[in-house]
């Protein structure tokens, strides 16, 4: 997730793509087929075992509330939240891991059993992990960034866009992957385009047409809530792809 602290917008970092032909993580992420939230993605019913292999204890308990947060609103699916570095999600605070990602929902699946499919860099200030936790998790259940939407109302100066994302240190690429390009909606799972999501990105005033400020965001919003309570009714789905 990125965060804008005294109107400037630190380097963000995007997860890490699984291969399930070469076995391991990809530098980078590409542009995947998923959109909002892609039902394909989904986990299927039931209960999910989330480990957390995170040593501080004021930080796990952080992440935790977090995915309590997301779980109030997945009739479907329930967590396991255990210690360590076994589960079905894998969280990991490992110091020498770059930057907070997240994989998108069973694409997990094809991440090796001995590696992280979310990371979270330690932060000092918990309201920050907290924030951050929930974005994160969010992708672990399948949802895309919500500045991507078809819909969306925001309009990007893109010149200045790319300018102050580049002085951020992002490749060129990433910003059009990540924050410019649109997820078309066909067969996805896709509800009214919501700027106070927690998967959407904080912008600030010099990178839209208009000059709107788009400010962090520290919950779930109206939206976050319905799209997952959608993706997560139980049955609503067939179960596709449970062999990944």
């Amino acid at each position: 997730m990125m965060s804008t602290i005294n109107s400037t917008p630190p380097q963000p970092y995007f997860a890490p793509s699984p291969s399930a032909d070469e076995g391991t993580q990809s530098e980078r992420a590409g542009r995947s087929k998923r959109g909002i939230a892609e039902s394909s993605k989904r986990w299927p019913d039931g209960v999910l075992t989330v480990a957390i292999d995170i040593d501080d204890i004021w930080s796990r308990a952080v992440v935790t509330s977090a995915i309590r947060e997301w779980e109030k609103h997945t009739p479907a699916l329930k967590f396991n939240i255990v210690s360590g570095k076994q589960g079905d999600i894998r969280i990991s605070g490992d110091e020498q891991t770059k930057g907070d990602w997240s994989v998108i929902g069973t694409d997990a699946k094809l991440v090796p059993k001995d590696q992280p499919t979310l990371h979270l860099k330690r932060q000092d200030d918990l309201t920050l992990a907290h924030n951050i936790a929930l974005h994160e998790f969010g992708h672990a259940l399948g949802l895309e960034h919500e500045h991507q939407h078809p819909d969306r109302t925001i309009k990007f100066d893109e010149k200045s866009l790319y300018e102050s994302f580049r002085n951020a240190g992002v490749a060129d690429d990433d910003i059009e992957n990540h924050i410019v390009w649109q997820w078309p909606a066909e067969n996805r799972l896709v509800t009214d385009y919501d700027e106070h999501s927690i998967m959407h990105y904080e912008f600030d005033a010099d990178t839209t047409e208009d000059k709107k400020e788009y400010p962090p965001k520290t919950e779930l919003s109206e939206g976050d809530k319905k799209i997952i309570r959608q993706l997560y009714t139980p049955k609503k789905f067939k179960e596709a792809d449970t062999s990944r």
